[in-house]
């Protein structure tokens, strides 16, 4: 799940920044809502829940709806009063399409024994949805009664509203239970043997102190020094016989 996750982060931060040259926009918001929904089937091929499927077709449908958006900045520059509300639709899609994910998301995290951080993110679910919620109806408002103030209010919990999901998703990213797995699974190489190694190393210490006691270097003296007296001694005798043989010839 961690592919997903990471294609899901990316999606929403095109999503929420938009990359505009001039007039034209470089990565338009379809764009990004369908990274999320090639993300949601990342998941899906992880995890097959209904959550997830559902969390698919709303991704699906806010892909539809950024294209259309897209169009209509081409052939309708000046909106009319009724797509002042068109983002509303996108907001609403946005909230169901966030519950789905966390939704899906719990269920597979206590299915692999991490209750806890499941409990965790259901925390954040409620508080994500009660803060989507005033911004829909604080924006609703706001475009009914053009309310300048808490239109640009609004926008400002919007805003944040995005990094935090943004912020979720990279901790669910981070800590998805197949990498924390392939972290912990990971020992040392099969190059690497502790066992054979201490083996080997006790071997050459037995060996290095067998060597080396103090029995084996007084023989180990003894035997050097009776060679070397009976390699003296044979110099010597060589030295005689060589001296005797030389006053035994006759002089001329």
């Amino acid at each position: 799940m961690f592919e997903g996750f990471r294609i899901m982060f990316w999606g929403i931060f095109f999503v929420t920044f938009h990359i505009n040259l001039g007039p034209i926009a470089i990565l338009p918001i379809f764009v990004g809502y369908m990274m999320v929904s090639r993300g949601i089937e990342h998941l899906q091929a992880e995890y097959d829940s209904v959550h997830f499927q559902k969390a698919r077709i709303n991704s699906m449908l806010l892909t539809i709806l950024g294209v259309f958006s897209f169009l209509l900045l081409w052939l309708q520059p000046k909106p009319s009063i009724l797509m002042n509300y068109y983002p509303l639709l996108f907001s609403v899609l946005e909230l169901s399409l966030v519950y789905r994910i966390l939704e899906g998301t719990m269920e597979y995290l206590k299915e692999h024994g991490e209750q806890e951080q499941a409990d965790g993110y259901r925390s954040e679910q409620r508080t994500y949805t009660i803060f989507m919620t005033i911004y829909i109806i604080g924006m609703c408002i706001a475009i009914t009664f053009a309310e300048a103030t808490l239109s640009f209010a609004m926008i400002i919990i919007g805003l944040f509203l995005r990094l935090w999901l943004m912020a979720m998703l990279g901790r669910l990213k981070r800590s998805s239970p197949e990498k924390v797995d392939s972290i912990s699974n990971e020992g040392p190489s099969e190059d690497n043997h502790p066992e054979e190694q201490y083996a080997e190393d006790d071997k050459a210490d037995d060996d290095y102190t067998g060597n080396n006691n103090p029995e084996s270097l007084n023989s180990e003296v003894n035997s050097k020094g009776d060679s070397g007296k009976n390699s003296k001694g044979n110099d010597i005798s060589t030295v005689i016989d060589m001296e005797i043989d030389h006053r035994g010839l006759p002089y001329e």
